[in-house]
């Protein structure tokens, strides 16, 4: 049996997909465990300067998958779930270069939380956020309640878990939960690789050295995240790459 994700490289661009059609792309105990080695073996790849993720078949991601979670019985076993696939999450968004979400299609439950872990969020037009934990007559569990109210505020975040709200690209825009919309008919993972190609143009030590310390401003204090800036900014200054872009640059002011 397929285990419903899987890796995609082009050049420099790493792309996570998952695919279960029969299941619009719902994640099962086995699609957990393939997407936790799929993680590991990004984290030790310095090839990869991008990474997206994205669904297959005109979905993003349905959730858990409900049939195959019937396995999981007591509230011991719901913990360790919960916190296996948080941790899995977590160093997604840990990865040292860039990620993006492509979401054509809707994410549901889950699927939202997944959503929330990647960088930037690109979504295709019609697309759709579904919050439906609650419907389940659950709440979130893979983290992303703590995600979402970071990224849009908790009075947002809580109206839209209490309500199970259904919320449009529009809306998801307009309140910084998606960062594009896919412009001129794109899809959303035509346009993320569109712009991951873009950054995976960018020499990959600035790339890491800019992530990191953007990521810094939502652990420290102002002045600690920006003398923490100053410091990467140090560990690229006089590399080849920087070395290389001022000789031409200084060649081109010459000519």
């Amino acid at each position: 049996m397929s285990a419903g994700v899987r890796l995609e490289r082009s050049g420099r661009v790493a792309t996570i997909v998952f695919d279960r059609p029969e299941a619009k792309n719902a994640i099962d105990l086995a699609t957990m465990d393939a997407l936790d080695r799929i993680v590991f073996d990004l984290e030790g790849d310095p090839e990869v300067s991008a990474v997206i993720v994205t669904g297959a078949g005109g979905s993003f991601v349905s959730g858990g998958d409900i049939k195959d979670f019937g396995r999981i019985v007591g509230s011991n076993a719901a913990r360790e779930m919960s916190l296996k696939m948080q941790a899995i999450l977590q160093r997604l968004s840990e990865l040292p270069v860039p990620s993006l979400a492509a979401i054509d299609g809707d994410a549901h439950g889950g699927g939202c939380e997944v959503a929330l872990f990647p960088d930037i969020r690109v979504a295709a037009p019609g697309s759709r956020f579904i919050f439906k934990q609650l419907d389940m007559g659950l709440m979130t569990g893979w983290g992303g309640g703590q995600r979402l109210a970071r990224i849009v505020g908790y009075p947002r975040a809580l109206l839209w878990l209490s309500t199970a709200a259904t919320v449009s690209v529009g809306d998801a825009l307009s309140q910084g939960l998606v960062d594009e919309v896919a412009p001129g008919g794109n899809s959303a993972r035509a346009w993320a690789e569109s712009l991951a190609a873009k950054i995976a143009e960018k020499p990959r030590a600035s790339l890491v050295a800019q992530k990191a310390a953007l990521s810094m401003s939502q652990r420290l204090s102002p002045a600690a995240s920006v003398a923490y800036e100053a410091e990467r900014f140090a560990s690229t200054w006089g590399s080849e790459a920087h070395t290389q872009a001022v000789a031409r640059f200084l060649g081109r002011s010459r000519g």
